[in-house]
């Protein structure tokens, strides 16, 4: 399934060649539930620091549900949104798990819809969607977080493309919008093998809500791959 010429990650067409013939693959399988693990351990964090936040403000706003809206860009075939609903509901975590998962590959998203029913998979939204236009989803939110697994990569496959900064600046620009309405703290998500030199240049801007607040741990065994995570408090 991979392409002979990695430049095809930032195609369109190759995804929806590619989801007309795979079930399932999630990406960088060798540290998926190391992945699963890290990303539910940081969704309890943003928890905590929400409901600390929202402690401080006048008369204190407590939220009336403990719910953690998740948006995930780019979400392919990959089993992660079930995988987090699993760890949060076994580990029972505090809060209540709101899902939603984009691509814009429509076939996938069918097909993703079939396999999680509502009474497989709850509190769970199927949209097609393109990363570079997130503006389309401000009306799902507001998001308190917003996970990104592999798909910036992509949007970086191709680096002879004219348009690939400006659909990496696209992407960032439309998280950062979102995430400036999460409710007293949020945070943006990034699984990636790309080193930090390079991901913190298009990442780590004043422009952007989360400033300079950002963090970065490697998951698994290997220095390969990382956990970013990008602040917001309101």
């Amino acid at each position: 399934m991979e392409p002979d010429d990695v430049a095809e990650y930032s195609l369109q067409s190759y995804w929806e060649k590619r989801y007309s013939k795979e079930e399932q693959y999630n990406w960088f399988p060798s540290i998926h539930q190391t992945s699963v693990q890290a990303l539910c351990e940081e969704l309890l964090n943003v928890f905590v620091q929400r409901k600390a936040q929202r402690a401080l403000c006048p008369g204190g706003c407590h939220d009336a549900s403990p719910v953690l809206r998740v948006l995930h860009l780019g979400t392919g075939n990959s089993s992660l949104c079930m995988d987090l609903h699993n760890v949060v509901q076994a580990h029972r975590l505090p809060f209540v798990l709101e899902q939603v998962a984009m691509d814009y590959a429509s076939n996938v998203i069918e097909n993703m819809r079939a396999k999680y029913p509502p009474e497989v998979l709850p509190n769970m939204k199927w949209m097609v969607g393109d990363v570079r236009r997130l503006e389309e989803f401000c009306s799902l939110g507001p998001f308190d977080v917003v996970i990104d697994k592999g798909t910036m990569d992509a949007l970086e496959a191709d680096k002879n493309s004219p348009n690939m900064e400006k659909d990496i600046w696209a992407m960032l620009y439309g998280v950062n919008e979102l995430l400036k309405h999460a409710k007293g703290y949020g945070a943006f998500m990034q699984i990636t093998w790309v080193v930090p030199y390079i991901r913190l240049y298009y990442t780590k801007r004043d422009a952007f809500a989360w400033g300079d607040q950002v963090r970065h741990a490697l998951l698994g065994e290997s220095d390969m791959y990382r956990l970013f995570v990008y602040t917001v408090k309101q």
